[in-house]
């Protein structure tokens, strides 16, 4: 089987998410980002163009997750333009905040699981002789 490594960016700008869940006892939240730019190299045995399409990427609807992609490389992210918290248990926003403007979040909770995605038309470049 062939191995094939591609270059992934969103094309529309803010259409790079990743999200962050933290726990600590019964308190969980979870932190999500947006992006206006990322880029990321991905591993695959299905060649260019199947690849392409099979993540829809020359349509509006195009998708990329990090759990469904085998990510090689997390090459950049860039202008982060918004940042919120969502699902919260047993912990208010207020709460978050405060731990936030004293960059005590990572420290009083455990980041438990994380994802990446980008959608809408994606820009893929085959850059597998730069990884083989």
């Amino acid at each position: 089987m062939s191995e094939y490594f591609y270059e992934v960016s969103n094309k529309w700008k803010k259409s790079y998410y990743e999200e962050h869940d933290y726990e600590k006892g019964d308190q969980k939240f979870t932190e999500e980002s947006m992006w206006r730019w990322g880029k990321w190299i991905v591993k695959s045995d299905l060649p260019y163009i199947d690849f392409v399409n099979s993540i829809g990427a020359d349509t509006d609807e195009g998708y990329i997750s990090n759990e469904d992609a085998e990510v090689e490389d997390y090459v950049e992210v860039d202008d982060q333009c918004y940042r919120g918290w969502i699902n919260l248990e047993n912990i208010t926003e207020d709460d978050i905040e405060k731990l936030d403007e004293d960059c005590l979040i990572e420290e009083e909770f455990e980041c438990v699981d994380g994802r990446s995605y980008m959608q809408g038309p994606l820009e893929v470049k085959d850059v597998t002789d730069e990884y083989k």
